[in-house]
């Protein structure tokens, strides 16, 4: 789905740089959030907890921002 965000012309690195800053973003200060969930909570199961609020959170964004493409051209600019 991620490729369908791109016109054809420039898919592969509008993929390629998505798919690389996201894990960066989120997984990156992810054990500093577990450890403060854990910390602050005393619940061993608070990492869970952020991780499925980030998945709500994108799985949101996603379904808000991404176009339906059936039927559409991909190799064509999108416009929105």
């Amino acid at each position: 789905m991620l490729v369908e965000l791109f016109p054809a012309h420039t898919r592969v690195s509008g993929a390629s740089v998505g798919f690389n800053l996201a894990p960066a973003a989120i997984g990156g200060p992810g054990p500093l959030v577990a450890a403060a969930l854990v910390t602050a909570t005393g619940i061993a199961v608070g990492p869970a907890y952020y991780m499925v609020a980030i998945t709500l959170i994108g799985s949101v964004a996603l379904l808000h921002w991404l176009a339906e493409t059936v039927g559409v051209d991909l190799t064509e600019a999108m416009t929105r």
